[in-house]
Protein backbone atom coordinates (compact mmCIF):
# COMPACT_ATOMS: atom_id res chain seq x y z
CA UNK A 1 0.00 0.00 0.00
CA UNK A 2 0.99 2.94 -0.94
CA UNK A 3 1.90 5.89 1.90
CA UNK A 4 -0.41 8.57 2.87
CA UNK A 5 0.41 11.76 2.23
CA UNK A 6 0.61 14.10 5.13
CA UNK A 7 -2.47 16.91 5.12
CA UNK A 8 -1.84 19.90 7.10
CA UNK A 9 -4.97 21.10 9.42
CA UNK A 10 -3.18 23.94 11.31
CA UNK A 11 -4.93 25.62 14.85
CA UNK A 12 -6.85 22.54 15.46
CA UNK A 13 -4.79 20.84 18.41
CA UNK A 14 -4.05 22.35 21.44
CA UNK A 15 -0.79 23.83 22.78
CA UNK A 16 1.07 23.66 25.63
CA UNK A 17 3.63 25.69 27.38
CA UNK A 18 5.18 27.05 30.55
CA UNK A 19 4.31 23.54 32.70
CA UNK A 20 5.15 23.98 36.34
CA UNK A 21 5.34 20.52 39.18
CA UNK A 22 3.39 21.83 41.57
CA UNK A 23 5.06 21.69 45.10
CA UNK A 24 5.15 17.89 46.53
CA UNK A 25 5.67 16.69 42.39
CA UNK A 26 2.42 14.97 42.54
CA UNK A 27 0.92 17.66 40.00
CA UNK A 28 1.56 19.81 37.09
CA UNK A 29 0.02 22.53 35.86
CA UNK A 30 0.15 23.80 32.30
CA UNK A 31 -1.12 26.56 30.31
CA UNK A 32 -3.28 24.99 27.40
CA UNK A 33 -4.03 26.93 23.97
CA UNK A 34 -6.48 25.62 22.31
CA UNK A 35 -9.66 26.99 19.69
CA UNK A 36 -12.61 28.46 20.63
CA UNK A 37 -15.61 29.93 18.92
CA UNK A 38 -13.89 33.30 19.66
CA UNK A 39 -10.07 32.54 18.75
CA UNK A 40 -7.39 30.78 20.54
CA UNK A 41 -7.53 30.88 24.60
CA UNK A 42 -5.36 30.04 27.34
CA UNK A 43 -6.35 28.63 30.26
CA UNK A 44 -4.53 26.36 33.52
CA UNK A 45 -5.18 23.16 33.45
CA UNK A 46 -3.62 20.70 36.65
CA UNK A 47 -2.65 17.05 35.81
CA UNK A 48 -2.43 14.35 38.26
CA UNK A 49 1.46 13.31 37.63
CA UNK A 50 0.08 9.35 40.00
CA UNK A 51 -3.78 9.24 39.04
CA UNK A 52 -4.34 11.63 35.74
CA UNK A 53 -6.64 13.36 37.03
CA UNK A 54 -7.54 16.84 35.26
CA UNK A 55 -8.54 20.09 36.81
CA UNK A 56 -9.17 23.58 34.68
CA UNK A 57 -8.45 26.58 37.18
CA UNK A 58 -10.79 29.38 35.93
CA UNK A 59 -9.33 32.74 36.97
CA UNK A 60 -12.19 34.55 35.51
CA UNK A 61 -10.31 35.78 32.88
CA UNK A 62 -8.35 34.60 29.48
CA UNK A 63 -4.82 34.12 30.39
CA UNK A 64 -1.35 35.10 28.44
CA UNK A 65 0.44 31.93 26.75
CA UNK A 66 4.20 30.90 27.10
CA UNK A 67 5.99 31.04 23.67
CA UNK A 68 7.50 27.92 22.57
CA UNK A 69 9.43 25.90 24.83
CA UNK A 70 9.20 28.89 26.97
CA UNK A 71 7.03 29.75 29.84
CA UNK A 72 7.11 32.56 32.57
CA UNK A 73 3.38 33.02 32.32
CA UNK A 74 2.76 31.44 36.24
CA UNK A 75 3.95 30.79 39.15
CA UNK A 76 3.09 28.75 42.49
CA UNK A 77 3.79 29.80 45.97
CA UNK A 78 6.20 27.56 48.21
CA UNK A 79 3.48 25.79 49.57
CA UNK A 80 1.27 25.28 46.62
CA UNK A 81 -1.93 26.96 47.98
CA UNK A 82 -1.37 30.61 46.52
CA UNK A 83 -0.92 30.81 42.32
CA UNK A 84 0.05 33.71 40.20
CA UNK A 85 -1.27 34.10 36.20
CA UNK A 86 -0.73 36.68 34.15
CA UNK A 87 -3.70 37.39 31.84
CA UNK A 88 -3.85 38.60 28.47
CA UNK A 89 -5.64 41.89 28.94
CA UNK A 90 -2.32 43.35 31.25
CA UNK A 91 -3.44 42.08 34.75
CA UNK A 92 -1.78 39.35 37.56
CA UNK A 93 -4.33 37.08 38.85
CA UNK A 94 -3.42 35.24 42.44
CA UNK A 95 -5.89 32.49 43.13
CA UNK A 96 -5.74 31.27 46.45
CA UNK A 97 -6.46 27.52 47.56
CA UNK A 98 -6.15 28.18 50.96
CA UNK A 99 -10.30 26.38 50.83
CA UNK A 100 -9.72 23.06 49.42
CA UNK A 101 -12.36 22.99 46.64
CA UNK A 102 -13.17 26.86 47.12
CA UNK A 103 -10.27 28.73 45.14
CA UNK A 104 -10.81 32.22 45.26
CA UNK A 105 -9.25 34.21 42.74
CA UNK A 106 -8.40 38.45 42.67
CA UNK A 107 -6.38 40.77 40.55
CA UNK A 108 -2.70 42.25 42.03
CA UNK A 109 -3.19 45.87 42.86
CA UNK A 110 -0.52 46.64 39.92
CA UNK A 111 -1.07 49.01 37.07
CA UNK A 112 -3.36 47.54 34.74
CA UNK A 113 -2.16 47.30 30.88
CA UNK A 114 1.21 46.23 30.52
CA UNK A 115 2.41 42.75 29.88
CA UNK A 116 3.63 41.15 32.45
CA UNK A 117 5.63 38.19 32.97
CA UNK A 118 7.87 35.97 34.80
CA UNK A 119 5.87 36.29 38.20
CA UNK A 120 7.96 34.74 41.22
CA UNK A 121 7.06 34.81 45.08
CA UNK A 122 10.09 36.08 47.33
CA UNK A 123 11.03 33.60 50.23
CA UNK A 124 8.53 33.65 52.62
CA UNK A 125 5.48 34.01 50.03
CA UNK A 126 5.03 37.79 51.22
CA UNK A 127 6.12 39.34 47.89
CA UNK A 128 5.86 38.83 43.98
CA UNK A 129 8.84 39.81 41.38
CA UNK A 130 7.31 40.91 37.88
CA UNK A 131 8.57 42.33 34.71
CA UNK A 132 6.23 44.86 33.07
CA UNK A 133 6.87 45.80 29.42
CA UNK A 134 10.08 44.44 29.51
CA UNK A 135 11.26 47.46 31.08
CA UNK A 136 10.15 47.49 34.13
CA UNK A 137 11.03 45.09 37.29
CA UNK A 138 7.82 45.35 40.17
CA UNK A 139 8.18 44.22 43.71
CA UNK A 140 4.87 43.67 44.87
CA UNK A 141 3.76 43.16 48.90
CA UNK A 142 0.84 41.12 48.90
CA UNK A 143 0.21 41.78 52.29
CA UNK A 144 -0.05 45.12 51.98
CA UNK A 145 -1.48 45.52 48.61
CA UNK A 146 1.00 48.14 47.82
CA UNK A 147 4.01 47.76 44.78
CA UNK A 148 7.42 49.22 44.38
CA UNK A 149 9.84 49.67 41.32
CA UNK A 150 12.64 47.92 41.95
CA UNK A 151 14.78 48.26 38.60
CA UNK A 152 14.23 50.41 35.41
CA UNK A 153 15.65 49.93 32.17
CA UNK A 154 16.74 53.27 30.90
CA UNK A 155 17.11 52.01 27.28
CA UNK A 156 16.83 48.67 27.02
CA UNK A 157 14.80 45.59 28.59
CA UNK A 158 14.25 43.61 31.49
CA UNK A 159 13.14 39.89 31.50
CA UNK A 160 12.44 37.12 33.65
CA UNK A 161 12.89 37.94 37.55
CA UNK A 162 14.46 36.11 40.08
CA UNK A 163 15.33 36.74 44.11
CA UNK A 164 18.97 37.13 44.61
CA UNK A 165 18.62 36.10 48.40
CA UNK A 166 15.80 38.20 49.38
CA UNK A 167 16.72 40.86 46.83
CA UNK A 168 14.92 40.93 43.50
CA UNK A 169 17.10 41.28 40.51
CA UNK A 170 16.39 39.95 36.61
CA UNK A 171 18.33 39.58 33.30
CA UNK A 172 18.76 43.07 31.99
CA UNK A 173 20.35 44.31 28.43
CA UNK A 174 20.76 48.19 27.11
CA UNK A 175 20.84 48.61 23.31
CA UNK A 176 22.53 48.68 21.47
CA UNK A 177 23.15 45.51 22.17
CA UNK A 178 20.87 42.18 22.41
CA UNK A 179 20.52 39.87 25.18
CA UNK A 180 22.84 37.21 23.10
CA UNK A 181 25.97 40.02 22.55
CA UNK A 182 25.90 41.65 26.35
CA UNK A 183 23.73 41.40 29.51
CA UNK A 184 23.94 41.37 32.99
CA UNK A 185 22.06 40.40 35.81
CA UNK A 186 21.72 43.62 38.18
CA UNK A 187 23.98 43.34 41.37
CA UNK A 188 24.89 39.78 40.64
CA UNK A 189 26.69 39.68 37.24
CA UNK A 190 27.28 42.06 34.87
CA UNK A 191 30.98 41.39 32.35
CA UNK A 192 29.88 43.14 29.38
CA UNK A 193 30.89 41.62 26.13
CA UNK A 194 29.43 38.68 27.56
CA UNK A 195 25.81 37.03 27.38
CA UNK A 196 23.86 36.09 30.74
CA UNK A 197 20.14 34.51 31.13
CA UNK A 198 17.55 32.71 33.22
CA UNK A 199 18.51 33.85 36.77
CA UNK A 200 17.69 31.35 39.15
CA UNK A 201 17.61 31.02 42.75
CA UNK A 202 17.39 27.30 44.36
CA UNK A 203 13.38 26.29 45.77
CA UNK A 204 14.80 27.21 49.21
CA UNK A 205 16.70 30.71 48.20
CA UNK A 206 20.25 28.83 49.63
CA UNK A 207 21.51 28.69 45.76
CA UNK A 208 21.35 31.08 43.09
CA UNK A 209 23.09 30.42 39.41
CA UNK A 210 22.67 31.55 35.21
CA UNK A 211 23.79 30.68 31.98
CA UNK A 212 26.28 32.41 30.77
CA UNK A 213 28.87 32.08 27.59
CA UNK A 214 31.73 33.72 29.26
CA UNK A 215 33.82 30.55 28.26
CA UNK A 216 32.76 30.78 24.47
CA UNK A 217 29.52 28.98 25.27
CA UNK A 218 26.15 29.29 26.86
CA UNK A 219 26.66 26.75 30.12
CA UNK A 220 25.38 26.82 33.43
CA UNK A 221 27.09 28.78 36.24
CA UNK A 222 26.48 28.42 39.95
CA UNK A 223 27.55 30.81 42.61
CA UNK A 224 29.49 30.10 45.39
CA UNK A 225 27.64 29.25 48.70
CA UNK A 226 27.42 27.21 51.65
CA UNK A 227 26.90 24.04 49.66
CA UNK A 228 29.92 24.16 46.90
CA UNK A 229 32.22 27.15 48.58
CA UNK A 230 33.50 28.14 45.02
CA UNK A 231 31.85 29.14 41.44
CA UNK A 232 31.01 26.04 39.04
CA UNK A 233 30.33 26.54 35.77
CA UNK A 234 28.85 23.36 34.04
CA UNK A 235 31.75 23.53 31.40
CA UNK A 236 30.45 21.72 28.46
CA UNK A 237 30.88 21.83 24.48
CA UNK A 238 27.34 22.57 24.11
CA UNK A 239 24.97 25.03 25.07
CA UNK A 240 22.42 24.88 27.74
CA UNK A 241 20.25 27.77 26.65
CA UNK A 242 19.15 29.30 23.45
CA UNK A 243 18.33 32.50 22.69
CA UNK A 244 16.33 35.07 24.20
CA UNK A 245 13.57 35.92 22.19
CA UNK A 246 11.31 36.67 24.86
CA UNK A 247 10.87 35.72 28.87
CA UNK A 248 10.38 32.35 30.67
CA UNK A 249 12.78 30.35 28.97
CA UNK A 250 13.89 27.60 31.38
CA UNK A 251 16.39 24.98 30.32
CA UNK A 252 17.93 24.34 33.77
CA UNK A 253 16.69 24.19 37.58
CA UNK A 254 18.23 23.39 41.20
CA UNK A 255 16.83 20.02 43.12
CA UNK A 256 14.68 21.17 45.63
CA UNK A 257 17.78 20.93 48.39
CA UNK A 258 20.73 22.42 45.57
CA UNK A 259 22.89 19.90 45.53
CA UNK A 260 22.01 19.06 41.92
CA UNK A 261 21.17 20.86 38.67
CA UNK A 262 19.23 19.60 36.12
CA UNK A 263 20.06 20.97 32.57
CA UNK A 264 19.86 20.54 28.89
CA UNK A 265 22.35 20.17 26.17
CA UNK A 266 21.80 21.35 22.42
CA UNK A 267 23.56 18.73 20.87
CA UNK A 268 24.04 19.95 16.65
CA UNK A 269 19.96 20.85 17.18
CA UNK A 270 19.55 17.32 19.17
CA UNK A 271 18.55 17.74 22.53
CA UNK A 272 19.25 15.91 26.21
CA UNK A 273 18.49 16.38 29.55
CA UNK A 274 20.96 16.02 32.30
CA UNK A 275 21.58 16.38 35.59
CA UNK A 276 24.64 17.56 37.29
CA UNK A 277 25.85 16.82 41.13
CA UNK A 278 27.61 20.07 42.43
CA UNK A 279 28.65 17.79 45.16
CA UNK A 280 30.44 15.01 43.23
CA UNK A 281 30.83 16.79 40.15
CA UNK A 282 29.02 13.47 38.32
CA UNK A 283 26.96 13.98 34.85
CA UNK A 284 23.71 11.44 33.98
CA UNK A 285 21.66 11.80 31.64
CA UNK A 286 18.03 11.78 32.16
CA UNK A 287 16.62 11.55 28.56
CA UNK A 288 16.73 12.27 24.74
CA UNK A 289 15.41 14.90 22.36
CA UNK A 290 14.67 18.99 23.18
CA UNK A 291 13.34 19.56 26.57
CA UNK A 292 12.49 23.31 28.19
CA UNK A 293 10.47 24.63 30.58
CA UNK A 294 12.57 22.36 33.71
CA UNK A 295 11.20 22.45 37.27
CA UNK A 296 12.38 19.95 40.07
CA UNK A 297 10.02 18.97 43.14
CA UNK A 298 10.56 15.99 45.31
CA UNK A 299 12.38 13.29 43.43
CA UNK A 300 10.66 14.47 40.13
CA UNK A 301 11.64 16.64 36.97
CA UNK A 302 8.75 17.85 35.02
CA UNK A 303 9.60 19.45 31.22
CA UNK A 304 8.20 20.31 27.78
CA UNK A 305 9.71 17.46 25.49
CA UNK A 306 9.35 17.60 21.38
CA UNK A 307 11.52 15.94 19.29
CA UNK A 308 10.93 14.52 15.23
CA UNK A 309 9.25 12.11 16.23
CA UNK A 310 7.55 13.06 19.05
CA UNK A 311 4.91 16.02 19.53
CA UNK A 312 5.05 18.00 21.92
CA UNK A 313 4.29 16.87 25.48
CA UNK A 314 4.50 17.73 29.25
CA UNK A 315 6.82 14.56 30.86
CA UNK A 316 7.99 13.88 34.41
CA UNK A 317 10.38 12.14 35.06
CA UNK A 318 11.38 10.00 38.85
CA UNK A 319 15.00 10.71 39.20
CA UNK A 320 15.41 9.33 42.76
CA UNK A 321 17.48 6.66 41.34
CA UNK A 322 19.65 8.55 38.78
CA UNK A 323 21.10 5.22 37.50
CA UNK A 324 18.02 4.10 36.07
CA UNK A 325 15.61 7.58 35.73
CA UNK A 326 12.28 6.67 34.44
CA UNK A 327 9.60 8.79 32.52
CA UNK A 328 6.29 8.66 34.97
CA UNK A 329 3.84 10.89 33.67
CA UNK A 330 3.06 12.22 29.97
CA UNK A 331 0.73 14.43 28.34
CA UNK A 332 0.69 15.62 24.63
CA UNK A 333 -0.89 17.67 22.09
CA UNK A 334 -1.43 16.75 18.07
CA UNK A 335 -3.47 18.49 15.83
CA UNK A 336 -6.57 17.01 14.93
CA UNK A 337 -5.59 15.62 11.20
CA UNK A 338 -2.51 13.50 12.14
CA UNK A 339 -3.26 9.87 13.10
CA UNK A 340 -0.77 6.46 13.30
CA UNK A 341 -0.87 6.06 9.35
CA UNK A 342 1.50 9.10 9.20
CA UNK A 343 4.17 7.80 11.39
CA UNK A 344 6.10 6.36 8.91
CA UNK A 345 6.70 10.19 7.69
CA UNK A 346 8.39 11.04 11.06
CA UNK A 347 12.27 10.74 10.75
CA UNK A 348 15.21 12.01 12.34
CA UNK A 349 17.99 13.73 11.20
CA UNK A 350 21.13 13.13 9.78
CA UNK A 351 23.71 15.63 11.08
CA UNK A 352 26.59 17.07 8.57
CA UNK A 353 28.80 20.04 7.51
CA UNK A 354 29.33 21.95 3.93
CA UNK A 355 32.42 23.78 4.31
CA UNK A 356 32.32 24.31 8.34
CA UNK A 357 28.68 25.08 8.02
CA UNK A 358 26.58 22.37 10.11
CA UNK A 359 22.91 21.35 8.91
CA UNK A 360 20.52 18.50 8.75
CA UNK A 361 19.06 16.51 6.46
CA UNK A 362 15.84 14.72 6.73
CA UNK A 363 15.09 12.50 3.61
CA UNK A 364 11.83 10.78 3.20
CA UNK A 365 11.02 7.26 3.35
CA UNK A 366 9.29 7.39 0.07
CA UNK A 367 11.72 8.21 -3.23
CA UNK A 368 12.99 11.44 -3.20
CA UNK A 369 10.82 13.94 -5.64
CA UNK A 370 13.43 16.90 -4.68
CA UNK A 371 15.23 19.10 -2.29
CA UNK A 372 14.01 21.82 -0.02
CA UNK A 373 16.86 23.80 1.44
CA UNK A 374 15.00 25.61 4.53
CA UNK A 375 16.31 28.19 6.22
CA UNK A 376 15.35 29.54 9.84
CA UNK A 377 14.57 33.18 11.03
CA UNK A 378 15.98 35.37 13.34
CA UNK A 379 18.91 35.31 11.88
CA UNK A 380 20.05 35.11 15.89
CA UNK A 381 17.86 31.31 16.13
CA UNK A 382 18.29 27.78 15.37
CA UNK A 383 15.55 25.19 14.36
CA UNK A 384 16.34 22.26 16.52
CA UNK A 385 15.06 18.92 15.88
CA UNK A 386 11.74 19.75 17.43
CA UNK A 387 7.92 18.81 15.96
CA UNK A 388 7.46 20.50 12.88
CA UNK A 389 4.30 18.96 10.98
CA UNK A 390 5.20 21.30 8.10
CA UNK A 391 8.47 19.18 7.63
CA UNK A 392 6.28 16.00 7.88
CA UNK A 393 4.08 17.30 5.15
CA UNK A 394 6.57 17.81 2.57
CA UNK A 395 8.11 14.33 3.47
CA UNK A 396 5.36 13.01 2.73
CA UNK A 397 5.58 14.04 -0.58
CA UNK A 398 8.91 13.18 -1.45
CA UNK A 399 10.80 15.99 -0.91
CA UNK A 400 14.36 15.93 1.29
CA UNK A 401 14.49 18.72 3.97
CA UNK A 402 18.27 20.24 4.69
CA UNK A 403 18.28 22.71 7.23
CA UNK A 404 21.31 24.96 7.47
CA UNK A 405 22.48 26.62 10.29
CA UNK A 406 24.31 29.46 8.78
CA UNK A 407 26.49 31.88 10.29
CA UNK A 408 24.67 33.80 13.27
CA UNK A 409 22.46 30.71 13.67
CA UNK A 410 22.68 29.69 17.59
CA UNK A 411 24.00 26.38 18.99
CA UNK A 412 27.26 26.28 17.83
CA UNK A 413 29.11 28.59 20.27
CA UNK A 414 29.68 32.72 21.16
CA UNK A 415 31.93 33.08 17.92
CA UNK A 416 29.87 31.45 15.15
CA UNK A 417 26.88 33.20 16.05
CA UNK A 418 29.00 36.71 15.85
CA UNK A 419 30.51 35.92 12.76
CA UNK A 420 27.19 37.29 10.99
CA UNK A 421 27.78 40.92 12.18
CA UNK A 422 28.55 43.19 9.04
CA UNK A 423 27.66 40.60 6.73
CA UNK A 424 24.28 39.87 6.54
CA UNK A 425 22.84 39.11 3.26
CA UNK A 426 26.24 37.55 2.03
CA UNK A 427 27.94 35.11 4.62
CA UNK A 428 24.50 33.23 5.75
CA UNK A 429 23.55 33.41 1.97
CA UNK A 430 27.05 31.79 0.74
CA UNK A 431 26.63 29.00 3.54
CA UNK A 432 22.83 28.01 2.67
CA UNK A 433 24.58 27.66 -0.96
CA UNK A 434 27.40 25.89 0.12
CA UNK A 435 24.74 23.51 1.67
CA UNK A 436 22.15 23.18 -1.06
CA UNK A 437 25.42 22.45 -3.41
CA UNK A 438 26.28 19.72 -0.73
CA UNK A 439 23.60 18.29 -0.52
CA UNK A 440 22.77 18.27 -4.33
CA UNK A 441 25.88 15.80 -4.61
CA UNK A 442 25.12 13.90 -1.89
CA UNK A 443 21.52 13.06 -2.75
CA UNK A 444 21.92 13.13 -6.27
CA UNK A 445 18.83 15.78 -6.69
CA UNK A 446 19.94 18.55 -9.37
CA UNK A 447 18.87 22.72 -8.81
CA UNK A 448 16.41 21.65 -11.08
CA UNK A 449 14.88 19.82 -8.32
CA UNK A 450 15.87 22.19 -5.77
CA UNK A 451 13.80 24.64 -3.81
CA UNK A 452 14.93 27.06 -1.31
CA UNK A 453 12.76 27.94 1.67
CA UNK A 454 12.76 31.00 4.37
CA UNK A 455 10.76 33.09 5.99
CA UNK A 456 12.08 36.21 7.75
CA UNK A 457 15.66 36.67 7.91
CA UNK A 458 15.36 33.16 6.09
CA UNK A 459 13.64 34.67 3.35
CA UNK A 460 16.60 36.82 3.00
CA UNK A 461 19.25 34.51 2.95
CA UNK A 462 17.56 32.54 0.23
CA UNK A 463 17.10 35.05 -2.28
CA UNK A 464 20.26 36.11 -1.31
CA UNK A 465 21.73 32.86 -2.14
CA UNK A 466 19.76 32.62 -5.24
CA UNK A 467 21.13 35.91 -6.38
CA UNK A 468 24.21 35.06 -5.75
CA UNK A 469 25.16 31.57 -7.17
CA UNK A 470 23.79 30.66 -10.56
CA UNK A 471 21.71 27.89 -11.13
CA UNK A 472 21.04 27.05 -7.27
CA UNK A 473 17.59 26.08 -7.27
CA UNK A 474 14.98 25.71 -9.72
CA UNK A 475 12.68 29.01 -7.51
CA UNK A 476 12.58 30.15 -4.11
CA UNK A 477 9.22 30.29 -1.72
CA UNK A 478 10.08 32.96 1.41
CA UNK A 479 7.19 34.03 3.70
CA UNK A 480 7.41 38.08 5.52
CA UNK A 481 11.42 38.12 3.92
CA UNK A 482 13.76 40.70 4.61
CA UNK A 483 14.60 41.59 0.99
CA UNK A 484 15.75 45.85 1.70
CA UNK A 485 18.43 46.30 4.30
CA UNK A 486 18.31 49.80 3.47
CA UNK A 487 14.82 49.82 4.07
CA UNK A 488 15.38 47.72 7.30
CA UNK A 489 17.95 49.93 9.15
CA UNK A 490 15.15 52.29 9.22
CA UNK A 491 12.80 50.42 11.34
CA UNK A 492 11.60 51.71 13.90
CA UNK A 493 10.75 47.90 16.08
CA UNK A 494 11.62 48.52 19.65
CA UNK A 495 13.19 45.65 20.30
CA UNK A 496 15.26 44.63 17.33
CA UNK A 497 15.43 47.67 15.40
CA UNK A 498 18.81 48.78 16.82
CA UNK A 499 20.38 45.51 15.99
CA UNK A 500 20.30 45.73 12.26
CA UNK A 501 23.00 48.27 12.02
CA UNK A 502 25.54 45.50 13.28
CA UNK A 503 24.56 42.83 11.17
CA UNK A 504 24.10 45.41 7.65
CA UNK A 505 27.48 45.90 6.40
CA UNK A 506 26.93 46.34 3.00
CA UNK A 507 22.93 47.50 1.90
CA UNK A 508 24.21 46.93 -1.36
CA UNK A 509 24.08 42.70 -1.32
CA UNK A 510 20.11 43.26 -0.96
CA UNK A 511 18.54 41.00 -3.41
CA UNK A 512 16.13 43.76 -4.94
CA UNK A 513 19.41 46.24 -5.26
CA UNK A 514 21.01 44.10 -7.89
CA UNK A 515 18.95 41.07 -9.69
CA UNK A 516 21.57 39.25 -11.52
CA UNK A 517 20.74 35.39 -11.00
CA UNK A 518 17.55 36.09 -9.36
CA UNK A 519 15.89 37.10 -12.69
CA UNK A 520 16.24 33.58 -13.76
CA UNK A 521 14.62 32.02 -10.72
CA UNK A 522 10.85 32.31 -9.97
CA UNK A 523 9.99 33.53 -6.63
CA UNK A 524 6.91 33.16 -4.55
CA UNK A 525 6.44 35.75 -1.80
CA UNK A 526 3.50 35.76 1.25
CA UNK A 527 3.46 39.11 3.53
CA UNK A 528 0.93 39.98 6.28
CA UNK A 529 -0.88 42.90 5.20
CA UNK A 530 -0.16 44.09 9.06
CA UNK A 531 3.51 43.24 9.07
CA UNK A 532 5.38 46.05 10.86
CA UNK A 533 8.46 44.41 11.63
CA UNK A 534 9.28 43.45 8.30
CA UNK A 535 7.15 45.67 5.82
CA UNK A 536 5.45 44.22 2.68
CA UNK A 537 7.37 47.17 0.82
CA UNK A 538 10.17 44.72 0.93
CA UNK A 539 8.61 42.37 -1.34
CA UNK A 540 7.15 44.92 -3.62
CA UNK A 541 10.46 45.95 -3.78
CA UNK A 542 11.79 42.55 -5.35
CA UNK A 543 8.64 41.68 -7.02
CA UNK A 544 9.13 45.55 -9.19
CA UNK A 545 13.22 45.08 -9.46
CA UNK A 546 12.61 41.32 -10.95
CA UNK A 547 10.09 42.54 -13.18
CA UNK A 548 11.71 45.41 -14.46
CA UNK A 549 14.61 42.81 -15.45
CA UNK A 550 12.06 39.91 -16.99
CA UNK A 551 12.02 38.01 -14.35
CA UNK A 552 9.33 36.32 -12.09
CA UNK A 553 8.04 37.40 -8.54
CA UNK A 554 4.81 36.39 -7.44
CA UNK A 555 3.76 38.30 -4.26
CA UNK A 556 0.34 36.74 -2.02
CA UNK A 557 -0.37 39.53 0.64
CA UNK A 558 -2.17 37.62 3.67
CA UNK A 559 -5.05 40.35 5.11
CA UNK A 560 -4.76 40.50 8.64
CA UNK A 561 -1.61 39.31 9.08
CA UNK A 562 1.43 39.98 11.01
CA UNK A 563 4.89 39.19 11.27
CA UNK A 564 4.38 35.07 10.75
CA UNK A 565 0.33 33.80 9.90
CA UNK A 566 -2.10 32.93 12.87
CA UNK A 567 -5.04 32.60 10.91
CA UNK A 568 -5.73 28.30 9.74
CA UNK A 569 -7.37 29.60 6.80
CA UNK A 570 -4.23 31.48 5.99
CA UNK A 571 -1.44 28.85 6.20
CA UNK A 572 -3.57 26.31 4.67
CA UNK A 573 -3.52 28.55 1.35
CA UNK A 574 0.18 29.18 1.84
CA UNK A 575 0.67 25.73 1.85
CA UNK A 576 -1.29 24.67 -0.95
CA UNK A 577 -0.41 27.79 -3.04
CA UNK A 578 3.62 26.98 -2.54
CA UNK A 579 2.82 23.52 -3.23
CA UNK A 580 1.01 24.03 -6.84
CA UNK A 581 3.90 27.15 -7.38
CA UNK A 582 6.76 24.75 -6.47
CA UNK A 583 4.94 21.94 -8.57
CA UNK A 584 4.76 24.03 -11.88
CA UNK A 585 8.58 24.69 -11.35
CA UNK A 586 9.95 21.71 -10.91
CA UNK A 587 7.70 19.27 -12.31
CA UNK A 588 7.00 17.36 -8.98
CA UNK A 589 3.40 17.53 -8.10
CA UNK A 590 2.10 15.78 -5.35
Amino acid sequence: MAPVPVNLCIGAGQSLSDPLLLPGGSFVSVMVTHTTENGRQTELRIWGVDDGSETTLDFGAALAPGRGLSGGMHTWRADGREVLACTSDGRIVRMSRDEPGRPVSDALGLPHGPVWSGPRYSRDGRRAAVIGDMRTLFVYDIDAAGWAVSHEADDGFLVDPAWHHDRATCHAWDRPEMAWTSSSIPGVENMPGTSVQQPRSSPGFEAFGWVSDGNGVANVVIEADGIVGERTVIDDECEHGGPTWGPGQRTWCFSPDATKVAYTRNESGFGSLWVYDRLTGERTQVARAVHGCLSWEGDRICALRSGARTPDQVVVYDVADLSSPSRVFARHFADASWSAEHDQHLVEPAIATADGVPYRLYEPTVPAEGLIVWVHGGPTDQWQVTWRPRFSYWLSRGWSIAVPDPRGSTGHGRAFMLELEGTWGAADADDTAAVARAVQGRTGIDHARTVLMGGSAGGLAVLSAANRHENLAACVVAAYPVVDLALLLESDDPFEGHYNAILVGDVSVSPNMDVRHLRDVPVLLFHGSNDLLVVPEHSFRLRDSVTAAGGSVQVEIMEGEGHGFRDPHNVRCEIEMAQTFIGERTGRIS
